[in-house]
């Protein structure tokens, strides 16, 4: 189904620019520096700013603030957060996140 795939490209990349030019997580990572861990920057924004987060997104964000991390790595801090209950996974069948405490849920 390449039109299915390219639908879900289309609004992945739309959820990456969202985010990468939210205010909120702008003014978080100006207010950050690389030598906070990705996992507590990461959970910061997240938490910060809301909404549903995956891999990309929060490469994205963390390459804002000066971190290189790659997407599997990403998806293990994701992961890592979602089992400390900080995220809660959205659908088993793909890896997007919310805040536990976000009212969507």
């Amino acid at each position: 189904m390449p039109f299915e795939a390219d639908r879900v490209q289309t609004q992945s990349i739309a959820f990456l620019l969202k985010v990468v030019t939210s205010p909120t997580v702008r003014a978080w990572c100006i207010g950050q520096d690389a030598s906070c861990q990705p996992k507590d920057c990461l959970s910061e924004a997240i938490t910060g700013e809301g909404g549903e987060w995956n891999a990309q997104c929060s490469v994205a964000a963390l390459h804002e603030i000066g971190h290189t991390v790659d997407e599997k790595r990403t998806r293990q801090i994701l992961h890592n957060l979602a089992a400390d209950g900080i995220l809660r996974r959205l659908d088993t069948d793909r890896a997007g996140y919310r805040p536990a405490d976000d009212p969507k849920q």
